[in-house]
């Protein structure tokens, strides 16, 4: 589901002078919810990934935003590459936007939408076990895909334009996996950070 209140991406990338990421010149066709509560970062995201859009994923991470393998993934080689233990949110944005680039299409769900607001003066923020499906597609045929498991998400607070408390994600943390077929296990080692790694050169 979208919000239905948006506002220009540039908005909130000019802000982002004031602590967050550095600042970008999207097009101005680009919105998204002004991100004043955790779930809608995480719709922003949801929405980067859907629309292949790497300048929305950006202004939604912190400079010190770290993305954290699932263990059982840490040292397996894919496609060349090893996975570490975590990424920066350099690291995430590259990866991120090879995949962009290069994907036939891509769809992220995240249930974001019953997780609850920070309590009052809170300038921290986790959110536990939040379920989230990632499905990419190579080309008409084939891809991957992560439908089982969930991921961990830390967020801080930031003044916002007006002095409006904003949000923006900090760490994410990833349990996901794709549930074996009944009879079957071909499926059983993707993960989101994986398939993300699988872009990563």
């Amino acid at each position: 589901m979208k919000q239905t209140v948006g506002f220009a991406i540039t908005a909130a990338l000019a802000l982002l002078a004031c602590g967050g990421p550095e600042g970008v010149s999207p097009g101005p066709d680009l919105y998204m919810p002004a991100p004043t509560r955790p779930k809608i970062v995480l719709h922003n995201v949801e929405e980067a990934f859907d629309a292949r859009h790497i300048k929305i994923l950006k202004a939604n991470l912190s400079n010190d935003f770290t993305f954290y393998f699932k263990a059982e993934d840490v040292g397996a080689r894919v496609n060349g590459y090893v996975i570490p233990v975590s990424w920066t949110e350099a690291e995430m944005r590259r990866a991120a936007g090879h995949l962009f680039d290069r994907a036939s299409r891509c769809s992220m769900g995240i249930d974001y939408r019953e997780i609850p607001d920070p309590g009052s003066g809170a300038n921290t923020f986790r959110a536990n076990e939040v379920y989230l499906t990632f499905f990419v597609f190579v080309d008409e045929y084939s891809g991957y895909e992560v439908d089982y498991g969930y991921c961990n998400f830390e967020f801080e607070s930031y003044a916002g334009e007006e002095g409006e408390r904003w949000w923006r994600l900090t760490a994410w943390e990833d349990f996901t996996t794709t549930e074996p077929p009944p009879g079957g296990d071909q499926l059983k080692d993707n993960t989101l950070g994986r398939i993300l790694a699988r872009y990563y050169n």
